[in-house]
């Protein structure tokens, strides 16, 4: 097959695109109700009925109605029991915002996935640390700024990124990997320029995740028949502690910016 230069160095020109593209109208691009899953919640009573907070929010901000009016809208629309609907609230979105606590009724939190980029980076570095016992291995949770200045250096090469982002897959924030699949500090470093224009959603998704694996260690503490290492877990689970406190200072001073 032949393939010519010219199609390998041609250019989008989105104002060409965007000239010759299929416009919606106002109503057609607006969220309708009817469009909005709800799912049936037995599990939480008779008749109980779950919709996500992120559906909610979706349909108030295009139709300029309040959040409550937007779940009264979509209970109307499947012909269900308003009284008993209620609205999954990830947490850290609770943990942003807490107004949201008085602007809804009927609200059960979502933990933040064990799939999240932001959960993957906090367990990635935790396990590290109750590997090594180095509490510094915890001020990159804090101090995001500090990503940009990390070196090849032997501590985290193999501490954080062979050892937990490996194991725990974090590929998302670099596909610049060595030949042999090793991953590159790079990983790490990506993570200040993905999140560095959300400050506060990030740090919230830190304390959801530390949070997580703060109630994971305790767990593991409690059953753990080897009193040693419960022992450890726990005062690691502490540590945890100390950083959520601290993540949630940046919170409350308003951090406009990371580090």
């Amino acid at each position: 097959m032949l393939i010519k230069e010219s199609s390998i160095l041609k250019k989008t020109d989105i104002m060409s695109q965007l000239s010759e593209a299929v416009y919606l109208d106002e109503e057609e691009s607006k969220v309708q109700p009817i469009t909005i899953p709800v799912r049936e919640m037995s599990r939480l009573g008779e008749g109980v009925t779950m919709v996500r907070f992120a559906d909610v929010e979706s349909l108030a901000e295009n139709h300029g109605i309040s959040y409550m009016d937007a779940v009264s809208a979509i209970a109307e629309a499947s012909k269900v029991d308003v009284s008993k609907m209620t609205i999954a609230v990830d947490e850290a979105d609770l943990i942003a915002d807490p107004s949201l606590l008085d602007e809804m009724t009927n609200i059960v939190v979502s933990s933040i996935s064990d799939n999240d980029d932001v959960y993957k980076f906090c367990e990635a570095v935790t396990d590290t640390y109750i590997e090594t016992g180095d509490e510094s291995l915890l001020e990159a949770l804090v101090n995001e700024a500090s990503l940009k200045e990390l070196k090849n250096d032997t501590k985290w090469v193999f501490g954080v990124m062979d050892k937990s982002l490996k194991k725990h897959g974090v590929h998302a924030f670099s596909h610049n990997r060595f030949a042999n699949d090793e991953l590159r500090i790079d990983t790490i470093k990506g993570i200040y320029d993905k999140y560095k224009d959300r400050p506060r959603n990030v740090i919230a998704k830190k304390i959801a995740s530390l949070r997580k694996i703060y109630e994971k260690w305790m767990q593991k503490a409690k059953f753990e028949k080897d009193m040693g290492v419960a022992s450890m877990l726990k005062k690691a689970a502490h540590a945890l502690m100390t950083v959520i406190d601290k993540l949630l200072q940046l919170l409350q001073r308003g951090a406009n910016k990371l580090g």
